[in-house]
């Protein structure tokens, strides 16, 4: 395509989705959830958390890696590439993306790797056996990079190959990683997405003594409630969300359904020289969208909903909403927003690649998901969160946004805005 005798920019599309999560296995399924409401927040079960101030999590059950992996082939040993592969092969046979289908390129974020498995158990072998009885295993496995590696070997692609590391900014930024492959000429699809595994004693052991966990007396599935003026922090959670990119061209010449557009993307850091921390967060996260929405040649008024960060700890929640309401002037009071983090928990890397996969079925089913556990708003948070059921809207654009890290490290902010496939021919 040319436009004033110049090719036109490559437009990129989402036409595969694959997840691993607490509350479901697949896209109908963690789709199905969501619209239910249903919390994959329970008492943790893979450690004994008897001693530990926070004692809930957002684990995957049910889940067993030799059905995603082909016949004869060993599959990872660490959870997280996994994961990962598992993820990855469901977005691709969502998507039917053939096995010749041109270059295609793979990032998979991760930023605990296979640090709280392979990592923890090797260390515990290293202290009682000496380095003689770790093996070549581990040190390959623990790397972030593995599930990448893993998944292009298991799905036998050939093109770019990535990992990227961003904290909870990572998923957003590993699916802009893909755009710009596709963009650039470089590959023709892109499989994208981000996994974590961090669950242990020595990782909910470090995030209780920063005090981030959820310390809630009441029911476990109860636990994490953004917005919620009884929240008491982030409840810690496993998961893989991946997505297939293409190019809109190669894309449509095969039939394949299209179920959104990548439109715009940005990301800014939090200017350390700005004392006050909201004020840091607000006015970082503000130019983000602004900077995500302009690029997208929209306003903000253009946005329909917001698949927001929303982690259920007091700090974040009360800066985003005041971003929001930066950003947005008369209109944050017209807009949809919600936490998919009230039931699937924070799973850090692989949290915003699933708000992505939220938002794109919101923008594709132009339905909205809730935001569960909002009982009694915080006076702080004065949005329309979409509390407890799902709400029928028209989604024409919706916009993604994740913040890593903060507090005495400086923090950052990634945000992505997804146009709804009915407006892309």
């Amino acid at each position: 395509m040319r436009e004033n005798g110049k090719r036109a920019p490559r437009r990129v599309v989402i036409t595969g989705i694959g997840a691993v999560t607490p509350i479901g296995i697949g896209v109908n399924d963690f789709w199905s959830a969501l619209l239910a409401g249903k919390s994959g927040i329970r008492h943790i079960t893979s450690f004994d958390a008897s001693n530990l101030p926070s004692q809930v999590a957002g684990e995957v059950h049910n889940f067993h890696v030799r059905e995603f992996v082909r016949h004869g082939r060993k599959p990872p040993t660490a959870r997280f590439s996994a994961f990962a592969v598992a993820a990855a092969r469901l977005a691709v046979d969502h998507a039917k993306l053939p096995r010749n289908g041109g270059r295609v390129g793979v990032c998979i974020g991760s930023s605990v790797q296979g640090n709280a498995d392979i990592g923890e158990g090797a260390f515990a072998r290293f202290q009682e056996l000496g380095w003689q009885s770790l093996g070549t295993g581990p040190s390959l496995e623990v790397a972030a990079h593995s599930a990448s590696s893993y998944v292009q070997r298991e799905l036998e692609v050939a093109g770019p190959l990535m990992t990227i590391a961003s904290a909870c900014c990572t998923g957003i930024d590993a699916i802009a990683w893909g755009t710009d492959q596709i963009r650039s000429g470089a590959a023709d699809a892109a499989i994208v997405g981000a996994a974590e595994a961090p669950l242990s004693q020595f990782t909910f052991g470090l995030f209780s003594a920063s005090g981030f966990l959820s310390t809630w007396g009441g029911p476990a599935a109860e636990a994490s409630r953004p917005y919620d003026r009884q929240r008491t922090g982030l409840v810690l959670s496993e998961a893989a969300g991946v997505l297939v990119l293409e190019d809109f061209e190669h894309a449509e010449s095969r039939g394949a359904e299209i179920f959104g557009e990548i439109l715009g993307y940005a990301s800014s850091a939090e200017e350390v020289t700005i004392r006050d921390p909201q004020d840091r967060y607000a006015i970082a996260l503000q130019q983000t969208i602004i900077s995500a929405v302009g690029r997208s040649q929209l306003q903000p008024r253009d946005i329909d909903y917001i698949c927001a960060h929303g982690n259920s700890t007091k700090f974040d929640d009360e800066a985003e909403a005041a971003a929001h309401r930066r950003t947005f002037a008369e209109h944050a009071y017209s807009l949809a927003v919600s936490s998919i983090k009230s039931m699937i928990g924070q799973p850090f890397s692989a949290g915003g690649v699933l708000q992505v996969v939220a938002a794109t079925l919101a923008s594709y089913h132009n339905v909205v998901p809730p935001t569960i556990n909002l009982t009694t708003p915080d006076p702080k948070c004065d949005l329309d969160y979409v509390p407890n059921k799902p709400r029928s809207a028209r989604v024409n654009h919706a916009l993604v946004h994740s913040h890593s890290l903060g507090g005495h490290v400086p923090g950052s902010h990634s945000a992505l805005v997804i146009g709804a496939s009915r407006h892309i021919r």
